[in-house]
């Protein structure tokens, strides 16, 4: 078992190549770790701004409520 490099970190995070480069190894890390892909969040705030079944108007009832 090998250790994730920062560039196939930063791709999972759907960031560009090299994103974090200029900051520390441990840095780079912490920050991707830290850090919420873009991609699942874009799904979801979709998913809120026009629910389209009735299991997803209800959890947006629960979450604003």
């Amino acid at each position: 078992i090998r250790k994730l490099t920062p560039i196939e970190c930063e791709r999972l995070q759907s960031l560009p190549d090299d994103y974090t480069n200029g900051i520390a190894i441990t840095n780079r890390y912490k920050c991707l770790g830290n850090a919420f892909n873009v991609e699942v969040v874009a799904h979801i705030l979709r998913g809120l701004r026009s629910p389209t079944t009735a299991t997803t108007s209800a959890i947006v009832r629960t979450i604003i409520s």
